[in-house]
């Protein structure tokens, strides 16, 4: 089980992309001076950024750019691809730049990246299509050179489109600083959009953006990234352009409670259901604080301060002097179920910034436990009621194995065409196995009634068929077909586990099953009982005979010895079974 625990420390997609004025940022994009802005823009020398008036032209840029040139010591260009790669791939630097176009005013179509002048500012344009930017992406790549840690970074550019056409794009911004696969960080106060309908005098379009990064930690020569991304809304056809420009970036330090981490994201995560995944970690620190600092982890996923054990849901940090040294916290993946788990661990402190750390990782079965369906009732008016005192179908499940087997996730089902019919709920907590016992299932189609009731009942008249499937939807754990069935006569293993199937006449939920019930074991003649149902106090036996009488649930409310006479006076009005000691049953129902 999983606890808490608490320590203390001693666009551009169908909008052209126009990068008006600035909008590189590249590992020699220099942040210098805290509190003082790098200004990029596309018209004057930004030394690691681009030489002079950027021209667009055929080759747009060079580790050692020439006028008119970037810098791709700065500068990485995705053309095109899904979503999530645009979003989520990492940069590679000296990066790559598509042929440009040259200069172009809004309006004209030229695939690509273009130079265009908005309000007397040059700025970098993207005429997106079909095959191009969307989704694509543009990252800028920036030094820190204050010669002491950034954890704050202002962030400012404008975002101009040209709404002539008849389709929506998005234009957006994601960092990271560390530049790995998963790490970009979206920050919703980016989004620009252009419309669906076309403006009937179209022009540039200037959308202002500003917005601080924060929770960063950008070490003395470290490393930041800037990404702007490019995407289709709605319609159809030609899209928008899209510029951008002006760009200036601020290097910060934090005036307040700052909390700090190494990593905005993790590599994927793979795990074998049934054993933990390996740990990945990252180290987070918090300083100016005021009160204690809060770790928590989305499910599936689990969170420790040691990595051997420990592992929670949740930690608190009690800061000493306001400061939490910097702390190495270990994530695994320890899911129930199989297939792919997104999550995060946040990490939040009254008054300070909250960090999120985005995981992701995919579970599968690997091989699963062994577990029989031992026995079913197709048809039955008594025997064993469910929680609601209703008389329904049930399947037994029996579980072989020294070890509890948990079957929340797992699937049952009476077609074999459908074999992901029912699913236990994953969250369940009453659908567990005990070693060496059984668990009982209602196949009633009332699965509003709990998790252990299916939403398919089973068929008596023509028989058919019930699988017990993995968590995966596709492992068949145990499959048993079976034809007409008697009420209340159950049909079941001979004994638990093996071969072969018979029929019982004393049927055994939740219990092992018994030879000495079964009917093909009977030599004795069929007991007869009269008047049915009883109307008076007296049941009449075709012959005389030892046995026990229980009510629906089981209890024992008479016995008899060597009499062939039942006196029924005080029994209230139901159903009841007779069992004789020699293994024959008799069920009766007394208005």
């Amino acid at each position: 089980m999983i606890e808490h625990m608490h320590f203390r420390y001693a666009r551009p997609t169908a909008l052209g992309l126009v990068a008006c004025c600035a909008l590189q940022l590249a590992a020699q994009a220099p942040l210098n001076t805290l509190g003082t802005a790098l200004n990029i823009n596309f018209f004057n020398t930004v030394p690691g950024v681009n030489n002079g008036l950027f021209g667009a032209d055929s080759d747009m840029g060079s580790p050692a750019p020439f006028p008119g040139q970037l810098d791709l010591n700065a500068w990485d260009y995705f053309v095109d691809g899904t979503t999530a790669q645009a979003e989520g791939n990492a940069s590679s630097f000296p990066g790559t730049l598509p042929t440009g176009n040259g200069y172009a005013e809004g309006g004209t179509f030229a695939t690509g990246v273009n130079a265009t002048d908005i309000d007397g500012f040059r700025c970098f344009g993207i005429q997106p299509t079909g095959g191009h930017f969307t989704s694509g992406n543009l990252t800028l790549r920036a030094v820190n050179n204050t010669g002491g840690p950034i954890t704050r970074l202002d962030v400012s550019y404008l975002v101009h489109y040209f709404n002539d056409l008849e389709r929506s794009n998005r234009f957006r911004f994601l960092y990271s600083v560390s530049n790995e696969a998963g790490s970009y960080v979206p920050v919703a106060a980016s989004i620009v959009e252009s419309p669906l309908e076309a403006d009937t005098e179209p022009q540039w379009v200037s959308n202002p953006i500003a917005f601080s990064i924060t929770g960063i930690n950008v070490p003395a020569g470290g490393y930041v990234y800037l990404r702007w991304l490019g995407e289709d809304i709605a319609g159809s056809g030609q899209r928008d352009e899209f510029a951008l420009g002006n760009i200036s970036l601020t290097p910060m330090q934090a005036t307040g409670p700052t909390l700090t981490a190494s990593a905005t994201g993790l590599p994927a995560f793979s795990q074998v259901m049934g054993t933990p995944s390996g740990t990945q970690s990252f180290t987070f620190n918090g300083s100016m604080l005021s009160a204690e600092v809060t770790l928590v982890v989305t499910a599936p996923y689990e969170i420790s301060l040691t990595g051997s054990s420990g592992f929670v849901s949740s930690i608190e940090l009690d800061p000493v002097g306001g400061s939490v040294p910097n702390t190495e916290l270990f994530v695994r993946l320890n899911s129930s179920v199989p297939g792919a788990s997104n999550g995060s661990v946040s990490i939040s402190s009254a008054g300070a910034n909250t960090l999120t750390v985005n995981l992701s990782g995919n579970t599968t079965a690997g091989s699963l436990p062994t577990l029989f369906i031992n026995e079913l009732m197709a048809s039955t008016q008594a025997v064993v009621a469910d929680e609601n005192g209703e008389f329904d179908d049930w399947i037994e499940i029996f579980n072989p194995n020294a070890t509890d087997v948990n079957i929340a996730g797992w699937y049952l089902s009476d077609d074999p065409a459908t074999p992901t019919k029912y699913r236990i709920p994953e969250a369940s907590t009453v659908a567990v196995v005990p070693a060496n016992g059984w668990l009982l299932i209602w196949a009633d189609n009332q699965s509003a009634q709990g998790d252990l009731h299916t939403n398919f009942a089973l068929s008596a008249t023509n028989g058919e068929s019930v699988l017990l499937v993995g968590p995966d939807g596709v492992t068949i754990v145990d499959q048993i077909d079976f034809g007409p069935q008697a009420e209340n006569v159950s049909f079941g293993r001979q004994t638990d586990g093996g071969l072969p199937w018979v029929s019982f006449a004393t049927p055994t939920p939740n219990a092992s099953n018994s030879p000495t019930s079964v009917l093909e074991f009977g030599a004795m003649a069929p007991l007869r009982g009269w008047p049915v149902p009883v109307t008076g106090d007296v049941l009449y036996l075709s012959e005389a005979v030892s046995a026990t009488v229980h009510d629906a649930m089981g209890r024992q409310v008479a016995e008899l010895v060597r009499a062939q006479q039942l006196p029924l006076s005080g029994m209230a009005p139901g159903t009841y079974v007779l069992r004789t000691n020699d293994g024959r049953v008799l069920r009766f129902m007394k208005q």
